[in-house]
């Protein structure tokens, strides 16, 4: 055979190759992948039992179907609690506002809905940014801008976590009397200096870190309270009886029996230093704290700070993925990254934190994102919608705990 038939026939079999290939790396590419994970702790409240989480990472401005609707039709398919989008909704190489901000109303039609920036928030303009950070708002998304708020079972905010330990700044329209009695105008707890000064509300935390003779009363000489009032109104009228069991208002819900945990949003334009004071000063290590943040590569700092979990994304699932290798790079962590996909247990093994009584750890969850940026293709590597279902378990094995993914 002649070295040029050779040459056709090879060029033939390369191109061919080459078109066989399209459709697989299209649905690489388009093909959505719903992945489910559990989280297993004995923090999580008996009313959280079963909770469930909608992780939506790294859209970079990217559409499924006309309007995002194959994307919302699958997170309203998990049936999901609350929904967290963990940055970079936007693409800061290819902006489009309305596109993000019409992706995120829907969304929070769906559950209620909070959000944290990515970098690709942060490399767009000052004002960019903020017209972006409003339409949110207005779109009834919350933003967790290093803040931290107390999140019941229906995923709904039931008050602004303070950074006083064990504290909560609750708004009247969400508060309860203190004292036996008639309810009064200034029922709620609105501020640090308040806190500090009264008793703090019965079942979010019934501790100040004050002297008992600082206190108006103690849980020993004062029942829980159970009822919140919804407005202002019912705050000044309502009447607290002590003999009986108070009952629900409205449609409030029984944030006072504790059924809630603490859900802390990191900014993505912070250092590691800063983002680990800064998570030391929100989190509570008596409550269950869930940790919204862009970057998984903060992973030790969250372990440090004693966050039980923490959401990520970013690394785009490594954007190759290998058999027995996983993800090829990502940002921030470089060739082979160590972070790219599923849940990690960071700290000492079970055996050492049993025999030094030290803390369950922290598990890291890392979405692989749905879009793509200044990478175009991605390799054994659907784009992927995150759901998470909150487990209540006194003794959980490691390897329940633990699902990574290769």
């Amino acid at each position: 055979m002649k070295k040029s038939t050779i040459a056709k026939l090879a060029a033939a079999g390369t191109a061919g190759a080459a078109a066989a290939s399209v459709p697989y790396f299209h649905r690489q590419n388009t093909e959505l992948r719903a992945s489910q994970f559990v989280f297993r702790s004995p923090k999580v409240r008996c009313g959280l039992d079963g909770f469930r989480i909608v992780q939506v990472s790294d859209l970079h401005n990217r559409e499924f179907g006309k309007d995002n609707c194959r994307l919302l039709a699958l997170i309203e398919a998990q049936l999901p609690d609350l929904i967290v989008i963990t940055g970079d909704l936007m693409d800061s190489y290819h902006t489009d506002l309305d596109k993000a901000l019409a992706f995120a109303r829907r969304a929070a039609g769906i559950a209620p809905c909070y959000f944290v920036t990515g970098n690709h928030e942060h490399r767009m303009t000052q004002e960019r940014l903020a017209d972006f950070l409003r339409g949110l708002e207005r779109a009834d998304v919350q933003l967790l801008r290093n803040r931290a708020v107390l999140i019941d079972e229906t995923g709904r905010t039931v008050a602004e976590a303070g950074a006083c330990k064990g504290t909560a700044r609750i708004p009247a329209a969400l508060a309860a009397a203190r004292n036996g009695g008639a309810v009064g105008p200034g029922c709620g707890v609105t501020s640090e200096r308040e806190c500090r000064d009264r008793q703090c509300l019965s079942g979010v935390r019934d501790e100040c870190n004050l002297p008992e003779a600082n206190r108006s009363g103690t849980t020993q000489d004062r029942p829980a309270i159970v009822c919140f009032a919804n407005t202002d109104e019912q705050c000044s009228s309502l009447q607290y009886n002590q003999s009986v069991d108070a009952p629900h208002c409205g449609n409030a819900r029984n944030a006072a029996a504790g059924e809630t945990f603490r859900l802390i949003g990191v900014d993505c334009q912070q250092g590691k230093t800063e983002t680990l004071l800064k998570l030391m000063e929100l989190r509570d290590p008596e409550e269950l704290n869930i940790l919204l943040s862009h970057k998984p590569h903060y992973a030790e700092y969250y372990r440090k700070a004693g966050v039980d979990l923490a959401l990520t994304g970013h690394a785009h699932g490594g954007q190759w993925r290998f058999p027995l290798i996983g993800g090829l790079f990502a940002p921030g962590q470089g060739i082979l990254p160590k972070y790219t996909s599923g849940m990690y247990r960071l700290g000492p093994a079970a055996a050492k934190r049993a025999a030094s009584g030290a803390a369950e750890g922290t598990v890291l969850c890392v979405s692989r994102g749905l879009g793509n940026s200044s990478f175009p293709l991605r390799i054994r590597n659907k784009p992927e919608l995150v759901t998470l279902t909150l487990r209540r378990e006194e003794i959980c094995s490691e390897e329940e705990q633990v699902i990574s993914n290769k």
